[in-house]
């Protein structure tokens, strides 16, 4: 079948499922294989997009990033 998984795909896909200590299912098409790529990316960043403690000044609706100069409303 033309549409199936290619080795590479399926040898990172077992590595990032290891690596995770995930079961290993294996894709039947190439588009499942790379949104299941992409899944394993999404969770390996965690959250990186979450402001972390260092970058915030301020408390609840007066908080504002560090740094930053707060502009007015």
């Amino acid at each position: 079948m033309p549409n199936r998984p290619t080795p590479k795909q399926l040898r990172l896909l077992r590595t990032l499922a290891v690596e995770r200590g995930e079961t290993f299912a294996v894709p039947q098409t190439k588009a499942e294989a790379a949104r299941l790529k992409v899944s394993h990316d999404l969770a390996r960043a965690g959250d990186a997009a979450t402001p972390q403690s260092h970058e915030l000044v301020g408390h609840g609706g007066n908080a504002h990033w560090a740094g930053r100069e707060e502009t007015t409303r």
